[in-house]
């Protein structure tokens, strides 16, 4: 298999931000740096009364991949116990890009309200392009403007869905079932634990749910 190459990020329209891995660790050495016991590191700037929460997850190899995706997956029953009957915020990994008509089936069948989604592109030399988007005016992926954005700005070739970011209504067992989907590689939670332990540690009544990052770049990077 070739080795992929540096992303190239899109952001035109309704695509949003995608992230190459170094910049999930930009803050690895600042002042203000908080960490979850899953090893992910979060920092709070303040300014007024707002709160910008940035987050990033630092895995240098497969070993370490693999020690914060086990922990993640151990950290879901507190998270279950906590907020049982609730909706909570989950960024979802795939295991490999899911056509466009299998991840719709995925999202009917686990009853995810997506509120992001990420498409990875490749070109002939194996550069990698992240098209991001949100579902709009009731439809999951406006593939109209995908193509007309890709046909006008990409020579890439669609490769698949590699990860989502919506809520879940949390129950005994559904993020066990979502994580045991034969698609995912990834249920991340830790945004309700993030935002928790920023009103503890800030003394403050709300704080919004921050988006975790999805790991996709690192199963690229680490699972070969």
């Amino acid at each position: 298999m070739k080795k992929l190459n540096v992303s190239k990020i899109l952001v035109v329209c309704l695509i949003v931000v995608s992230m190459v891995s170094a910049s999930f660790a930009v803050y690895a050495d600042s002042k203000n740096v908080n960490k979850l016991d899953t090893g992910l590191q979060y920092r709070v700037d303040t300014k007024g009364d707002a709160y910008n929460v940035k987050i990033f997850i630092k895995v240098n190899n497969k070993n370490e991949l693999d020690s914060y995706t086990s922990k993640v997956k151990a950290e879901s029953a507190d998270i279950t116990m906590a907020y049982d009957n609730k909706e909570v915020p989950v960024t979802i990994t795939f295991k490999k890009p899911l056509s466009i008509s299998e991840f719709t089936s995925f999202v009917e069948e686990s009853k995810i309200n997506v509120s992001e989604f990420k498409i990875r592109f490749l070109d002939e030399n194996n550069i990698r392009t992240t098209l991001g988007g949100k579902p709009e005016d009731g439809v999951l992926i406006p593939e109209d403007k995908i193509n007309e954005l890709t046909e006008k700005y990409l020579t890439h070739k669609m490769q698949g869905v590699v990860a989502a970011v919506g809520t879940v209504t949390v129950d005994a067992a559904n993020l066990t079932k979502l994580q045991n989907n034969d698609k995912v590689y990834l249920v991340d939670a830790s945004s309700v634990q993030v935002a928790e332990q920023i009103k503890n540690n800030k003394k403050v009544k709300d704080v919004a749910y921050p988006t975790v990052p999805d790991v996709y770049w690192f199963v690229e990077d680490f699972n070969k």
